[in-house]
């Protein structure tokens, strides 16, 4: 710091006043070599930025904030300018190394290969980190977790629970974290195969007619490509089932009826039971029949008798 002597004129008056202090513009005669690092960034006047101060340097009539906000204009900086670490800015006879804050994880970002996946389909996750000074962090490891499904490393597979589930992603040196939502979806793939009826009973020779569709993930009708298959008797290939003739080497028990998806390989399977004469008669049924039975031969009784009586009176008239 300098003192100069000051004199003011006034009309009429000569004013001199002697041992007022002024900063002077002179730069340090051997500043300390600098070595910036390019990739490390801070605003120059940031509350947590350390300047580390050279000697010869006296600030004790200035503030720092104002010595920094000094030295940065007359180096060409404003405050808001982001500066390299290890800058050395001089003048006004004092030096000062800008130092700033090491970098640190402080934002991350996670996503996924595909927003909507299919139960038990695959995804990739990618975690990324920025550091407080926009930078790309590549030295940190994210723990992740979902609400649904199961991760293996960077690998997301999708669960057997349908709708939107959440993937999270921490740092644990830090804390930092970040989210992803994945919308999983039914398969839309044959799950299994509807065969009805299961159970018939048809007699020997008598035919059943079969049908068979498919059904996915979601409750929704699969088409299928059928192949139908008999233990014994003949189906065609629309599931109409027959069973053996009495003339035909007839068997009596019970056959498995098989439908097969061709693209699959899926199957269902239905029993028949196959008999001489499956029909069921009720009780009540039995009894109409029993009834119908008596009357008819009441009937039949009745008109025999009438016409024995008709022929007896027939001969025994005589015209």
């Amino acid at each position: 710091m300098a003192r100069k002597l000051l004199v003011t004129l006034v009309p009429g008056f000569l004013i001199v006043v002697l041992g007022v202090a002024f900063p002077t513009a002179v730069q340090a005669d051997d500043p300390p070599p600098g070595d910036p690092d390019p990739d490390l960034l801070c605003t120059a006047n940031a509350p947590d930025v350390d300047y580390t101060y050279h000697s010869p340097c006296s600030w004790e009539d200035w503030g720092e904030f104002s010595a920094i906000s000094s030295l940065l204009d007359i180096n060409g900086y404003k405050e808001t300018d982001q500066i390299a670490d290890g800058t050395t800015l001089c003048g006004y006879g004092c030096c000062a190394t800008i130092n700033c804050p090491p970098p640190i994880l402080t934002t991350m970002e996670v996503s996924v290969s595909a927003a909507e996946l299919y139960t038990g389909e695959q995804a990739t996750i990618t975690v990324s980190g920025k550091d407080q000074y926009g930078n790309m962090v590549e030295d940190f490891s994210p723990e992740c977790s979902a609400a649904s499904g199961r991760i293996d490393k960077n690998t997301f597979t999708a669960g057997e629970e349908t709708g939107e589930t959440t993937i999270t992603c921490t740092d644990p040196a830090t804390g930092t974290s970040a989210a992803v939502n994945v919308n999983v979806i039914a398969k839309k793939e044959l799950a299994e195969i509807v065969l009805t009826p299961t159970e018939a009973q048809v007699p020997a020779g008598g035919e059943q007619q079969f049908e068979a569709y498919g059904l996915d993930f979601s409750g929704d009708i699969f088409p299928i490509d059928p192949v139908w298959q008999a233990e014994a008797g003949a189906i065609t290939n629309d599931g109409l089932y027959t069973a053996e003739g009495f003339d035909e080497g007839f068997e009596q028990g019970v056959i498995d009826i098989t439908v097969i998806d061709q693209n699959t390989g899926m199957s269902a399977k239905a029993k028949v039971e196959v008999s001489y004469h499956l029909e069921e008669v009720s009780l009540e049924d039995r009894l109409d029949n029993c009834w119908a039975a008596i009357f008819g031969s009441i009937l039949l009784a009745a008109g025999v008798f009438a016409r024995q009586k008709k022929s007896i009176y027939s001969e025994s008239w005589p015209f």
